[in-house]
């Protein structure tokens, strides 16, 4: 029994005050005289239990007589046995259970859980006839962000407003409440029920007026592609319909505003593309935020983009603008004719003959963009070519177009950089920022066979002990970083190890061997600029 427990069993006392005075009060005729006499008994049974938290009855120094009267009113008996309890429960490292304690966990509790706050900070506006995309890995505050603008989770601080109403204000929110439409990440549904009873139901809830429930469920159901397993129960609905039928919930009684928290999780790329055209259709009339993993759902659905990390919103707009400021330039694919002899084997030999168009692409690239292929194949080129280089793109491509025969090309592709790119460096720049704060040493294993500790997310480092006669500076690294499968930052690899240069100044702390955890020295970071 914890203190919450106690607070909950104070309620129950309250309770029984209450329901014993209307029970008495039931046995009165006059109505007046029965709300008095209610009044009174409630009023005489809360004094008494107060008495009861000291002393008087139980103990020595009253006579039986008073403890069994005064245990003839059920509550003390309550308010007494919660006071021994608690003082049953108190021992030299904790108080036991009372009031005065609660919401405190003691040293002896390793499973006791206290309030969690998320602070989330964020400013953004949806727009009428608009899909607007949130963005986030796992843990980045979308799904509390709903919660907190449909009224699940109570807002501590700063304020939004939903078709002028605010979330904040108790009135405000049961007016956003009947315009507002919500699909979470989970199914709420009922088994035993079917799809168009749900749809019943929601829709009843909605307000929808009787005579029109009918058509708007068997509507609602058409969309989603429902209408056979209309009657079914759905409890034997795959993943994939459970989730149409989630969506469909969440855009009955046509709402202004609709959430539509991670709507194609678990579907198969068939149903996916459906759902997609259903939403496409839904945001006509009214706003549409949608969270998702989906690059490629993002990127074909949404109006304008957002990418939350560390419960801040990091980046907002379309998905072009986000690609070009956030991007790492342009993505070239250059595809090369599939007759030519670098693309097939020797018939006489496993060795594939050389290609010479291969070399004069890369170098023609090389000589004007001054870039290197990202990826390349005996098939094809990938390039990437940062912004800065913008300007001669034009006339770049226009030759290349024009040498297309002498070097063997099939295809020229141009694009910007993936969303997943832009998605990426976000998430990874917010753990940096993240890391550099709370200063976590992670050990980066060099190619020289020692290890040193690094502060999380440095991409610099100073390599202490390295000063010699012929690195009179030491040497220094610059570290690779990425992200795992759950988002943490983590090392992806690093530099060969070269000299400081003479323009970062040292200080004193940074050339002397600082030792970390397990003996291994910390490096020192070097700012980049």
């Amino acid at each position: 029994m914890t203190s919450l427990a106690w607070l909950h069993t104070l309620d129950h006392v309250t309770a029984a005050n209450l329901s014993f005075a209307f029970m008495i009060s039931t046995f009165i005729s006059k109505s007046s005289s029965a709300t008095t006499v209610g009044f009174s008994i409630f009023i005489i049974g809360f004094l008494t239990q107060l008495v009861t938290v000291g002393t008087f009855p139980y103990s020595s120094h009253f006579s039986k007589i008073y403890r069994v009267v005064w245990s003839l009113f059920p509550p003390n008996l309550l308010a007494k046995a919660l006071g021994l309890l608690g003082n049953a429960t108190a021992t030299s490292e904790g108080k036991g259970i009372s009031r005065r304690n609660r919401g405190e966990c003691t040293t002896f509790e390793p499973n006791c859980v206290r309030t969690i706050v998320a602070h989330i900070n964020i400013l953004f506006m949806v727009h009428f006839d608009n899909l607007f995309c949130l963005l986030g890995p796992n843990g980045a505050g979308k799904t509390t962000l709903i919660n907190c603008l449909t009224g699940i989770t109570p807002v501590t601080g700063g304020d939004a407003l939903i078709y002028g109403y605010s979330v904040r204000s108790s009135v405000g929110m049961s007016k956003i409440r009947r315009m507002i439409g919500v699909c979470p990440q989970f199914d709420i549904l009922w088994d035993e029920l079917s799809a168009l009873e749900h749809l019943h139901l929601f829709a009843s809830i909605k307000g929808l007026p009787p005579s029109r429930i009918k058509s708007v469920a068997e509507k609602s159901l058409a969309d989603v592609k429902l209408i056979a397993a209309a009657r079914v129960r759905s409890g034997s609905y795959s993943g994939g319909m459970k989730r149409r039928l989630s969506v469909a919930i969440a855009l009955i009684g046509d709402p202004k505003l609709v959430f539509l928290d991670e709507p194609t999780t678990g579907m198969d790329p068939i149903t996916r593309r459906r759902v997609w055209d259903i939403i496409e259709d839904a945001k006509r009339g009214r706003a549409i935020v949608l969270t998702t993993h989906s690059m490629e759902e993002a990127d074909i659905l949404s109006d304008r983009i957002a990418i939350m990390a560390k419960g801040k919103l990091r980046c907002i707009g379309t998905s072009i603008r986000l690609k070009s400021r956030f991007g790492t330039g342009y993505v070239a694919n250059i595809s090369f004719l599939g007759n030519t002899p670098g693309q097939t084997h020797n018939v006489y030999g496993i060795t594939p003959v050389y290609n010479p168009h291969l070399e004069l692409v890369k170098q023609f690239f090389k000589d004007r963009l001054h870039v290197e292929p990202k990826e390349e194949n005996k098939t094809f080129f990938t390039f990437t070519i940062p912004h800065n280089r913008e300007e001669l793109l034009a006339n770049f491509f226009a030759v290349l177009q024009d040498r297309e025969k002498e070097f063997g090309i099939l295809d020229t592709q141009l694009g910007l950089t993936t969303l997943e790119e832009v998605f990426l460096k976000i998430a990874q720049l917010a753990e940096l920022e993240s890391s550099s704060t709370e200063e976590n040493l992670v050990t980066l294993n060099l190619s020289s066979g020692s290890s040193i500790q690094i502060p999380k997310g440095a991409r610099f480092v100073g390599i202490p002990g390295t000063e010699s006669s012929e690195h009179p500076r030491g040497l220094m690294v610059e570290v690779y970083w990425g992200q795992d499968d759950t988002g943490t930052l983590c090392i992806s690899g690093h530099s060969p190890e070269t000299d400081v240069p003479r323009n970062v100044r040292l200080t004193v702390n940074q050339a002397r061997s600082r030792i970390g955890l397990y003996d291994v020295p910390v490096g020192f970071v070097i700012d980049s600029n």
